[in-house]
């Protein structure tokens, strides 16, 4: 999404992802972070999420996004 931010930074220790407005889904974020950078691990994902307002079932499919 055109109106999209974060910021990557590759460590060491693995990517840490800082988030903005995260309309294109954090999950998606993530994945496009680590095609990137080529680096696929994960250390830390800072920023709101938007799920407030999200059904039970986007909860769940971004918990276990996030869990993987």
């Amino acid at each position: 999404m055109l109106d999209d931010i974060s910021v990557v930074f590759n460590l060491r220790s693995g990517l840490v992802i800082l988030t903005g407005c995260v309309h294109a889904g954090i999950c998606n974020i993530i994945k496009h972070s680590i095609e990137l950078t080529g680096v696929d691990r994960v250390k830390a994902v800072i920023g709101g999420f938007h799920l407030a307002e999200a059904s039970e079932q986007i909860i769940k499919k971004t918990v276990e996004c996030l869990a993987q």
